[in-house]
């Protein structure tokens, strides 16, 4: 794993909140493993503040260690797939949706066979090995889960889910 990416519409329903508290807990680790994290999707609104502006102000919880972060504002899902299969860029798709009606994203990362940690919000769980929904599936909201999820992942990259 070379990047760490939230993936979808940068909103409080798709997890913008949960993915930053998780980074506030795990940025050394990705820092000391030379990861970098991006924003990948559509921007929206958080509140009163853009997608960009909360992220910024969150980020002064992680910009004491040396990871590296950056937002890529994109509107399309053939942009997303695209950047997320890149060859050699050892990107992992993380879907922390606190609701997900259609699993659009997540189906489409699924297709592309993208490695994921995603939130059991989505129909992910419907296509990935019964024996690896513990190890890259989590409870929607749980940050402590997302956490455990990526520390296990930056040291067992291997782990990820195995798809139908």
């Amino acid at each position: 794993m070379k990047e760490l990416v939230f993936t979808g519409p940068m909103t409080t329903m798709n997890g913008l909140a949960v993915f930053c508290s998780m980074l506030e807990l795990v940025h050394q680790d990705l820092a000391n493993a030379h990861i970098k994290v991006t924003f990948l999707g559509p921007s929206s609104f958080v509140g009163q503040l853009t997608s960009e502006e909360y992220i910024d102000i969150q980020s002064s919880l992680w910009d004491s260690s040396d990871l590296s972060w950056s937002i890529h504002v994109v509107e399309d899902i053939k942009e997303i797939i695209d950047y997320l299969i890149e060859p050699g860029t050892g990107r992992i798709a993380v879907v922390p949706s606190l609701y997900d009606s259609t699993g659009y994203i997540t189906q489409e990362i699924i297709f592309a066979q993208i490695p994921l940690i995603g939130s059991l919000s989505s129909s992910i769980k419907d296509y990935i090995d019964p024996t690896h929904i513990p190890l890259t599936l989590f409870a929607p909201g749980d940050v402590i889960a997302l956490s455990n999820a990526v520390r296990r992942t930056i040291d067992s990259p291997g782990m990820l889910c195995v798809y139908y």
